[in-house]
């Protein structure tokens, strides 16, 4: 949503990961750039410090944003609803931040990248 700003994210109920973004009250969104697989991999993982040797800083809510992030949103929990298996999670956008590049992209399993678009 644009006005007002908000992005949403849906977690599994089972998430460790999301008890702890939901005691929070705020999360920050990271977009990958194609080349950062390893990263995505290392965020999935079920390791016990999952920012080890990864850079990262924080913005307005102190949520990691990931230094070489080609995009992030620092949002604050403004609603959590049920969605079966899963939370659907709405925040508001409290500060963002970009960098031109193409993104990672995750489906059925298989890691890709989207092409930039060319202008006519």
């Amino acid at each position: 949503s644009m006005d007002p700003p908000l992005v949403l994210f849906c977690p599994q109920k089972k998430s460790s990961t999301w008890a702890l973004v939901d005691a929070a009250g705020h999360y920050a969104v990271n977009i990958l750039a194609g080349e950062h697989q390893h990263i995505s991999q290392q965020m999935s993982s079920k390791a016990e410090d999952k920012f080890a040797d990864i850079a990262w800083h924080t913005e307005s809510t102190g949520s990691p944003v990931l230094n070489e992030a080609l995009g992030w949103i620092d949002c604050r929990t403004e609603h959590v609803y049920d969605g079966g298996d899963h939370w659907i999670v709405v925040g508001r956008i409290l500060a963002m931040g970009w960098r031109d590049g193409a993104p990672l992209g995750y489906h059925r399993g298989s890691y890709g990248s989207f092409s930039p678009a060319v202008a006519d």
